[in-house]
Formats: structure tokens, sequence, C-alpha cells
């Protein structure tokens, strides 16, 4: 009698033997589908974004925006029609992978055509099945999503988030915890579930069993054998993470041993070795998602095959041989060889012609020097005006009293360690509170400025980018910033940002003329139809097209959070028009080294770090987040 161990290895190695005699049918099966994702995706996303628009009057929502327009019944619709849009191209690809798979198994060629017309004729009833599993996976999950929310909600809204995410209290590490153990129980629910119905798109496929009846099918088919299935889709998921690990790891392990000793190379042979490395990593995840989408196919054909009470044939003995791999003609290999060099050539043209030649990139002090100094103190502004810093961004809320202070939080938890919320608090009692303290000791004398303070502090000495915070209490914020600024006698030396739209339309009612700009972590829509004169955008949303849209037009870029001097160098690269930092002595310190560097040396260090080739030393303030500027 078979153990399991050796039940578990046989459907491995037939499913490995499948795969090898299959994987250029698998492969432009699974191409083809990518561009029916791209086909269908799109235009179906498209229409899904701008119904979200339109429910808001506007060309884009950003931030916590986004939840709320998700959260209407529009909202819930459109992201509903994608996700099921979505899932059911993927069964259909996996049956289509299934297909050829089953055609392997039992020595009979079946092509991505043959695949593609033989499910044309199941698609019903592949989203029978696809519908079935996705709505008692979604019924089974809910109640462990609401645990986990009302957790949250329960044990981590009594203060600033930040505060959580920094000092992180007892009550963050039992809310954790909390949530963590409701989750795990909601996987020992749903994955028994998920293992019971492995079978079911093979039985609509191979059976004709009906969609409805396909997952008490399967559950009924695997009764005996959920441990091992079980086990069975454990091994591909750790396959497939290795894979992904050895494909991306060796890759990166290639790009060091090219790139490192070119730095000094001619245009001619560095120009293809970075295009051709930009192919191979284009290449490499094709390869990981060939490997995980087939491989999947393949287990369930070979599960199903084992548990079909018409197949007599034990697993391990129907498998033809595996036919010898025949080399491909010499002319074939060097045309090949001369595609790719070309091709290589043609990317690194284009890659290069992307490079930013000038660095006149302003330096924006993150909460002052952030990094060396406690956050939105004066001290902070004044190392940040030392380090050479063209701007300094602080955070403004409105007290109690009615006074503008600079200050990030809603309340002082994170900084003090005091339950007090900025709008219950009065000017008076702020204005003796040690807020250095908890960065140094020699910073004992800081206290919470003044919006007044900071721009007297400030004139003629450093721009000032003023943040206006909202925690659902400001009143006349922006009312009180425009008078403050003008009082000053500092109106050309400051912009006004937020990440509130509204706040941010209202300032442009009061103050037309003045420099505003909008903060983006996330977006749905397209960014240059904003009333802005300028985006302070996430790094992950800094992409080298958008930058490039942005400058088209006549929009300036800031980026943020930017804490590592590769990552500098890289938004400098890509065309950023600012880099908000808590350490702006080290950007002075990029600027000056790419200055001396030739658009080639850029190429290289831009073409390292988009594929992680080159390590990156973090250096950020005691306590701070990726939280926005």
């Amino acid at each position: 009698m078979r153990t399991l161990r050796t039940e578990l290895l046989t459907l491995l190695a037939v499913a490995a033997s499948d795969f090898v005699r299959s994987w250029k049918r698998l492969l432009v099966t699974d191409l083809a589908f990518k561009v029916v994702y791209l086909a269908l995706l799109a235009p179906i996303s498209g229409l899904v974004l701008r119904g979200f628009l339109w429910t808001q009057g506007t060309t884009v929502v950003a931030d916590e925006e986004i939840l709320w327009v998700a959260l209407s019944p529009i909202g819930l619709a459109g992201l509903a029609l994608l996700a099921a849009v979505g899932i059911v191209i993927l069964a259909l690809e996996l049956a289509c992978l299934a297909a050829i798979g089953h055609g392997t198994v039992h020595d009979v060629r079946v092509g991505a055509a043959d695949a593609l017309r033989f499910v044309s004729g199941a698609v019903g009833k592949v989203f029978g099945v696809v519908l079935r599993v996705v709505g008692l996976s979604l019924l089974l999950a809910a109640p462990f999503l609401a645990a986990a929310a009302l957790v949250f909600l329960v044990l981590l809204t009594d203060f600033d988030i930040y505060f959580y995410l920094n000092a992180r209290p007892p009550v963050f590490w039992m809310a954790a915890g909390l949530i963590a153990a409701i989750l795990v129980a909601g996987l020992a629910v749903l994955v028994p579930r998920l293992v019971s119905w492995l079978l079911a798109l093979p039985l609509v496929l191979f059976e004709e069993t009906a969609a409805a009846r396909a997952l008490a099918a399967s559950a009924a088919r695997t009764r005996g054998d959920r441990k091992l299935l079980a086990l069975l889709l454990a091994a591909w998921a750790g396959l497939s993470l290795g894979a992904a690990a050895v494909v991306f790891g060796a890759l990166r392990l290639a790009g060091v041993w090219l790139l490192t000793p070119l730095r000094d190379a001619r245009p001619e042979v560095l120009l293809p070795l970075v295009g051709t490395l930009v192919l191979a990593w284009l290449a490499a995840n094709e390869i990981v998602s060939l490997l995980s989408r087939g491989g999947l196919a393949l287990l369930m054909v070979r599960a199903h095959d084992r548990s079909s009470p018409s197949s007599s044939a034990a697993i391990g003995t129907s498998a033809a041989v595996v036919p010898a791999v025949n080399r491909p003609p010499r002319r074939r290999l060097l045309a090949g060889l001369i595609a790719v060099a070309v091709a290589g050539t043609l990317i690194g043209v284009y890659l290069l012609n992307t490079v930013r030649i000038d660095t006149d990139v302003d330096i924006i002090a993150h909460r002052g020097a952030a990094a060396v100094a406690p956050e939105n103190t004066l001290a902070a502004i004044e190392r940040a005006i030392a380090d050479g810093a063209d701007w300094v961004e602080i955070d403004v809320l409105e007290t109690a009293d009615g006074e503008v202070v600079v200050f990030h939080d809603r309340d002082l938890k994170r900084i003090t360690g005091l339950d007090l919320d900025i709008a219950d608090a009065t000017w008076e009692e702020l204005r003796v509170i040690d807020v250095g303290s908890w960065f140094a000791a020699e910073f004992a004398d800081e206290r919470i400025p003044r919006l007044a303070d900071v721009l007297e502090l400030c004139r003629s000495r450093i721009g000032v980018v003023i943040e206006l915070k909202y925690f659902g209490r400001q009143e006349r914020l922006e009312e009180r910033v425009a008078r403050i600024v003008e009082e000053a006698g500092v109106v050309d030396e400051i912009v006004i940002m937020s990440l509130d739209q509204g706040g941010i339309r209202k300032m442009r009612s009061l103050r037309p003329d003045w420099r505003l700009g909008l903060i983006v972590a996330v977006a749905i829509g397209d960014l240059n139809t904003l009333d802005a004169d300028f985006l302070a955008v996430n790094v992950n949303l800094a992409t080298p097209l958008f930058l490039r849209s942005a400058t088209a037009a006549g929009r300036d870029v800031y980026v943020w959070p930017i804490y590592e001097e590769l990552e500098k160098a890289r938004m400098i690269g890509r065309g950023a028009d600012g880099l908000i930092t808590n350490d702006p002595a080290a950007g002075r310190r990029v600027l000056a080294a790419l200055a001396e560097m030739e658009p080639l040396e850029r190429l290289l260090l831009d073409a390292a770090l988009w594929m992680g080739i080159v390590p990156r030393a973090r250096s950020r303030p005691a306590g701070d987040a990726d939280d926005e500027a």
C-alpha cells in the first residue's frame, strides 16, 4: 500500500513529466490569455472607473475618497464586475491548460487552439463553477473579516493611527494577535472547502458534470484524499514561490555579475546589455506565471485522473516516455540570438532617451530635517536650512481656540504619550508641552510652534510647504492660514498642499493666485486633470510614464517618502521635480553625485535599481512610518 509521501511525490513527478511534454502548448495558451486579459479587462476597467468618477462629478478620486466610492452601490457593482471577469478569465485559462494536460495524460496531442475550441463549449459550466466557489468562499469568509474589522474599530481607533504604527503599545499587539487568530481560524474553515472543490473544474470539463452538482461531486470524490490534496496544493504553492525565488534570484546575480564591472563600458556594449536584461526580466515573469498556472492545471488533471472510477491505470504508469529534446538548427539559434541582440539594443536606446540629464531638483525637508531633529519643530527647520534644503514641509492644524499650530498627528499620543487631541487643546495648554525629548534629550526645550513662528524663522531663508491637515474638526483652517501668511508678508515664499481635495478647492476660492498642490498616495483617474499646480505623490505612483505625462501637462511632481539615497537617485533620473525627504543633506549629496555622472552611468544605475540588484541602506528617523507627506 502506498504511503502518503509516496503518493504525493508520484503525483508531483508525473505532473512534472506532463509539463515537460506540453510546455510549449501551455506557453502559447498562457500568452494568449494574457492578450485576452488586456483586451477585456482594460476596457471594462475603464468603464468601471468612469462610473466611479461619474458618481463624484469629478475626473479623479484619491486616497480615502476611493474607499467611500468603492463602498457606494456603483462602486461595489463595479468592483464585483471586475473581480468576476478576472476570475472567470483565470478559470477559463486553467480550463484550457487542463485540457492540454488531459490530452498529455492520455497520449493525445491537444494544441492551444484545440483547447480553446473545447473550452469554448463549456464556458457556461465554468462560469457556474466559478460563481459557486466565489460565492460560497465569500459567505464563509465574511464573519471572520467582519470580526477582524470589529477588533480594529474597538481597539485601534482611540488615537491617531500613526501612534499605533510607531509606538506599537500592548493594545496594538493584542489587536494584531486577535486579528491574526481570527484570520487563521477563517483559513482553517475555508481551505478544507477549497481542497474539497479541487476537482470541480475537471469534472465539468471531462465528465460533463453539471455546474450545480460539480462542487458536491468533487467533495464526494475527494473525501478520502483531502489530506493528500491539501499537501499537493501546499507543495504546488511552495514550488511556485521557490521557482520565483530561483528565477529572479538568478537574474539578479547575473545582473550583478554583468553590470558591476561595466561602469566604464562603451555604449555599443552597455546599451544592448541593459536592454537584454530587461527582456530577460520580462521572460522571467512569464516563466514564473507559466510554472504557477500550468502546474496547478496539471496537478488538477492528475488528481482527477487518479480519482476517476473509469481510470484503471495506476498513477505513474500511464504517462508516455518523454521524447528526446531535439537541438534547434544552428541557423535558427543564430537568428534567435540576433533578434535578442537587436531587441536589446532598441530597448537600451529607448531607456537611455528616458534618462534625465539635468539635476535641477528641489530638496524638500519633510517636517524639517526629521532624520536628525524632532519633526515639525524649530530645531528641525533650522537644521533643514543648514543642510541646504530648498523648502521645508510642515503640517498645520487648528487648536480649540483657533490658533494654527505646526503638528502632524491629530493627537499627542505618539510624540508625548499624552491623551490629548490638538483640536481639544488651547494654545496655552500646548505651548508648554515638550515635543523634543522623545527624539533625544538635547531637544528637551522644543515646543509645538505656531505657523506664524515658523514663517518668521523661514522668511527669506527657505521656502515653506504648508500641508493642511484635516481630522474632521477644522472649521476655518484655510482662512486662518491665508491670514497668517499674508500678515507675515511671505506669500511668494510658500505653497499650500493637502490630501483633501475639498480643502484645496476652498483655498483656491479664497486665494486663486496662490500655488496649490494635492498629496496623492493612491488614485483612480487621470491626476493631470486635477485643479492643482503641483502633485506630491507616493513613490509607487512616480512611474516614468506618469512623470513624463505630468511634465507634458506642465505640472510639477514632488515624490515621497524618500528615505534611501538610491531611491533619491532613481526619482531624479525619472524626472521628479522635487524630493520630499527626512534627510535633506543626503539629497544634496545625491544631486552632487549625479551631476558628475554620464547619462550611460545613470542608465546603468537605474537598470540595477529596477531589478533590485543594488543593496539598499535604509535610513529613517526614529518612530517614523511610511505615511503621507
